[in-house]
């Protein structure tokens, strides 16, 4: 960390202890892919798994997923989010998508969706079911490449 930037300190009270925490920033340079070329992973943080994670390419082409379920270390899950950071040190880019909706509508612009009583199986007007956790997540890479 020698060529990052010292930013000022933080005083952080926690109970009778203090704490001085200090923040170091540096400039990273990201890639200039075109939009045409990318593949992104689309993570959705849903109800019935921990995590339904999307590889897609920008015509809608799903080259892979993932299902990451941690029944136990459901606690741990926020401790995984901040090593995003991590990522972006490396050069990755990083974009957030709002969620809003991205569950409830299907991912082939069918319209919304009817979800059975554990939330894990959405019914399209089509008829046609599948994992709504694993819609929710090809939305969100859907808005990635809209946006």
């Amino acid at each position: 960390m020698e060529d990052w930037k010292v930013c000022n300190p933080k005083l952080i009270n926690v109970g009778k202890k203090y704490f001085l925490a200090t923040a170091y920033e540096k400039n990273i340079t990201l890639n200039k892919t075109e939009i045409d070329d990318q593949k992104i992973i689309s993570v959705d943080l849903g109800l019935t798994n921990s995590a339904v994670c999307s590889l897609m390419k920008s015509d809608g082409t799903i080259i892979d997923r993932l299902f990451i379920n941690q029944a136990i270390e459901k606690d741990r899950l926020d401790l995984q989010l901040k090593r995003v950071k991590m990522a972006h040190y490396k050069g990755i880019r990083i974009n957030r998508i709002n969620p809003a909706g991205t569950s409830k509508l299907a991912f082939d612009g069918s319209g919304e969706v009817k979800r059975n009583n554990q939330k894990d199986i959405a019914t399209f007007t089509t008829g046609k079911q599948y994992h709504a956790d694993l819609n929710a997540s090809y939305n969100i890479g859907a808005r990635y490449f809209i946006r």
